[in-house]
């Protein structure tokens, strides 16, 4: 019923429904053409009746987008198009585009057809906020500063999964105390499967806590860790073959493996230790830009990715840290790996001579509504490295490319890599990154363009997508019905 009420109402389905994939067509054509002549057989209108086993040969050779197409042309046909076990072709994820204070509907930039999708958001997200997506749902987040209520949305079907309230995790309670932005409480989120009935959740949580539930459960397991596990942070997050893999900051680059009892079933976790040890500098390499002092490579991101081999990849964002000439950075080592940079603004610089959004130039104004002065500090991304981890030890091996054919998209959330037979303008061996800043910005005075294609081949960065806005989210979402 809520693919039924999507495919009615929602401007996506209205958008969808107005064309037809060729192939469909062609498809019928051909088998209305080739049936036999009978006097008994119905020779017209019977298209709607065609075998259930035809229609998944058909479904087979579909986008999702197309599948959605399809599935709003009569009943029959949706029966069959939402079974969960119908395989269809993989397309590269939607760029999704969401603004805080969340609104009434959302937006998709579908690569492949070179469009734009909205879809309308039910009223009960309405003025919450998102951390992003991972399998298909969006983690969504509403209500008060100290009671919060977390759940993970499908924008296709409307379908809606409640999560443990984060008052059942300790550190929350303190933490809303003495932060005024609630969403920075969850830096780091990822979810198992598409499946509701299969997925796990799994966060790091202020920066260093590692917990997980399943959708049903009532609070948040918290992993306590065991001697040397105990109290390191947590930088990246993913599931692959039913086992989550959390890397964690060391220079022991080892292996340790756990078993976790759930409320209703056991989950793998593999802790992975990595330090990057890169062409890294904290102290020569800082120079004066107008008002600003920058901090060269200072600052690294981890991410989590597999491979379309099935490997296991750590992936190094590096940036520049931008300040002003009166901001003092008190800990440079703490804010070299990722910490965060304080309760001032995060915004990129930007490529050349880049305007405030009402025209000013960025080194012009400092000030926010009320004439106060602000303390910006912000980063620009200026690099990738991949390196492929053996899980047997631990040891990494830097990696040249990713494959000739193979893209790869981050976001705050995560990573998901795909083979990209059908360019549709993106490049293989390459790194699609959105911005990884996570928290609502009220007092942001310089618009932000940290998104972006990283080639590994020449260590070029364009930044071709339009500027990130202060309370903008941005991710790379995979649909599924």
């Amino acid at each position: 019923m809520a693919a039924l009420i999507f495919l009615s109402n929602l401007n996506l389905g209205d958008y969808l429904s107005r064309s037809w994939s060729y192939f469909i067509k062609s498809i019928i054509r051909t088998g209305q053409n080739n049936a036999p002549n009978s006097k008994n057989q119905v020779t017209c209108g019977c298209w709607h009746n065609l075998p259930g086993d035809i229609i998944e040969t058909v479904v087979n050779q579909l986008t999702l987008t197309d599948r959605i197409r399809m599935s709003s042309v009569c009943k029959g046909w949706r029966v069959i198009l939402t079974k969960k076990d119908i395989q269809t072709v993989v397309e590269i994820p939607w760029l999704m585009l969401l603004q805080y204070p969340i609104g009434k509907d959302i937006s998709f930039y579908n690569f492949s057809e070179e469009r734009v999708y909205n879809l309308e958001l039910p009223k009960s997200v309405h003025g919450g906020w998102c951390y992003g997506c991972s399998k298909g749902w969006l983690i969504m987040i509403t209500g008060s500063e100290f009671n919060p209520s977390l759940f993970l949305l499908n924008p296709i079907t409307g379908a809606q999964l409640q999560l443990p309230s984060l008052t059942t995790i300790p550190s929350f309670e303190s933490f809303a105390i003495w932060h005024s932005k609630f969403e920075k409480f969850i830096t780091r989120i990822t979810i198992s499967s598409t499946d509701a009935a299969e997925c796990i959740v799994a966060a790091i949580c202020d920066d260093e806590i590692l917990v997980f539930c399943r959708p049903t459960d009532e609070r948040w397991n918290i992993f306590q860790g065991e001697g040397e596990d105990n109290g390191n942070s947590c930088d990246a997050l993913l599931f692959r073959n039913n086992t989550l893999y959390v890397l964690i900051d060391s220079e022991e680059n080892c292996v340790r493996n756990f078993s976790i009892k759930l409320s209703d079933c056991q989950m793998m976790l593999t802790l992975i230790s990595f330090h990057y040890n890169g062409y890294f500098n904290v102290e020569d390499e800082v120079v004066e830009f107008q008002h600003f002092k920058i901090f060269k490579e200072t600052c690294i991101h981890y991410d989590l990715a597999e491979s379309t081999d099935s490997e296991l990849l750590v992936i190094v964002q590096i940036l520049d840290i931008f300040a002003l000439k009166d901001d003092i950075l008190d800990d440079v080592d703490d804010l070299a790996y990722g910490d965060d940079l304080g309760e001032g603004e995060e915004h990129d610089i930007g490529e050349g001579n880049q305007e405030h959004e009402d025209g000013d130039d960025i080194g012009e104004r400092y000030e926010d509504e009320n004439g106060c002065p602000l303390r910006l500090r912000y980063w620009k991304t200026i690099g990738f490295e991949a390196f492929r981890i053996n899980l047997s030890n631990g040891h990494c091996d830097i990696l040249n490319s990713l494959g000739h054919d193979t893209v790869l998209f981050l976001d705050i959330v995560g990573s998901s890599c795909f083979l990209n037979r059908d360019s549709n303008g993106i490049h293989g061996n390459s790194i699609y990154f959105t911005s990884n800043i996570s928290g609502r910005e009220e007092q942001a005075t310089v618009v932000s363009r940290e998104s972006g294609v990283f080639y590994l081949g020449g260590g070029r960065i364009e930044r071709f997508l339009p500027s990130l806005k202060p309370a903008e989210v941005r991710g790379w979402f995979t649909a599924n019905i």
